[in-house]
């Protein structure tokens, strides 16, 4: 085991059982009740194949028609979305990634929101987030400007792996999001 991680101690490791991951895959939309409705599904999927740890993908809650759109959509960690996330995982016993949350920024700047990593374990709590570091700021010349940056607060710090029923887990949006060229 690499210095500095934390030591995973489940049952399933213990016992020489190889736990089983789910990785989602979905399309997104700009409405929140349908993509939980389809994370909903996916849960109770990967509940039924025994399935301990469920993995979703940055932007699993809503992609907004625009930057304005999507910084009025964003929640509190506390709000509906993750409250919802939050108690089906306890219902179903089963951890969450949820990959890309739009969680709203502080109030210092209310026009810009964090995409955050959250780890939810199966007992419905958060066990870390992350908030993403490296944007994805982009200009050619004359052709295309996409700045992150516009509508997104950057993190301010690199989170330790999370021990769970899988093994350890490292937070970030690098490995769920479309990219990261930093």
């Amino acid at each position: 085991m690499a210095a500095g991680l934390p030591k995973s101690n489940f049952a399933t490791h213990a016992e020489g059982a190889r736990p089983l991951v789910g990785v989602c895959q979905m399309t997104s939309t700009a409405e929140k009740e349908e993509n939980f409705a389809q994370c909903h599904a996916l849960i109770k999927k990967a509940k039924a194949r025994g399935v301990q740890m469920l993995f979703f993908p940055e932007a699993c809650d809503y992609i907004a028609e625009s930057k304005l759109r999507s910084v009025e959509m964003a929640e509190r960690l506390d709000g509906d979305i993750m409250t919802r996330f939050r108690k089906v995982a306890e219902e179903n016993r089963l951890w969450l990634s949820v990959g890309g949350f739009h969680q709203k920024g502080p109030a210092s700047d209310p026009g810009r929101v964090y995409n955050t990593h959250v780890i939810i374990d199966d007992q419905g709590r958060i066990r870390a987030t992350y908030n993403k570091t490296h944007l994805f700021d982009l200009d050619l010349e004359k052709r295309v400007r996409l700045h992150e940056s516009d509508y997104t607060v950057p993190g301010e710090r690199i989170v330790p792996p999370v021990a769970t029923p899988v093994g350890n887990v490292a937070l970030s949006t690098v490995s769920l999001a479309c990219s990261s060229l930093h």
